[in-house]
């Protein structure tokens, strides 16, 4: 695998986490445009931005990241990627509470996928001792896609109004979705065997990142 394949992996990778924290984030950040709207009340509107997200999403990462041992993990993230940003462009349709709380339910399971997924599928195209900064640059995501949904809120939402955000972002989600498509998987684990054999047999396990590093 070519380093320039790898970090563009990274790269992209990191960019579709952006949107992800952009998305969770954006109705903690549209708050002031869609209680109003919705008439939700206070007990309601931390229901949708708390309970049926961080519920589904924390329980459902467990699961998700031993589904992605067992599957082609790009094309996994893809799907994923497409489930929560059609069902954010849903959201953006809501009249009521309930047509927001179902769907954030499963943008909370799409959004669960992606991080366990894109560490494992990381790992494999980089030796351990880049992982360090691996894992840091695509942590960037965070202040990063916060940020960036807060400032959509700001300059955005007064002149396009909350629904059309959520129509574009969904949008976004699911350009890159197909994009996704177009990585290729890399081996699990990528492991292979050597095997030495000066006076006693000794077979060691190592990785091919680990050789070539």
């Amino acid at each position: 695998m070519k380093p320039s394949a790898s970090y563009t992996l990274l790269g992209f990778l990191t960019m579709v986490n952006i949107l992800n924290f952009i998305d969770r984030q954006l109705l903690t950040s549209f708050s002031n445009f869609i209680v109003p709207d919705l008439g939700l009340t206070n007990t309601q509107f931390g229901l949708l931005s708390g309970f049926a997200f961080i519920i589904f999403y924390s329980l459902m990462g467990l699961i998700m990241g031993a589904i992605a041992d067992r599957v082609h993990r790009p094309r996994f993230i893809a799907i994923a990627l497409a489930l929560w940003s059609v069902l954010t462009a849903v959201s953006g349709m809501a009249k009521n509470f309930w047509m927001l709380f179902i769907p954030r339910i499963f943008i909370g399971i799409g959004e669960s996928v992606l991080t366990p997924t894109a560490l494992s599928l990381l790992s494999d195209r980089f030796s351990k001792s880049n992982m360090g900064f691996v894992a840091g640059f695509y942590s960037l995501a965070v202040p990063l896609g916060v940020a960036a949904s807060l400032f959509i809120a700001g300059y955005l939402g007064p002149t396009l109004g909350w629904r059309n955000c959520f129509y574009g972002l969904g949008i976004i989600g699911v350009v890159l979705a197909l994009l996704m498509l177009l990585f290729k998987e890399t081996p699990l684990g990528n492991w292979i065997l050597l095997i030495n054999l000066p006076g006693m047999l000794s077979i060691k396990k190592f990785s091919k990142n680990q050789l070539q590093s």
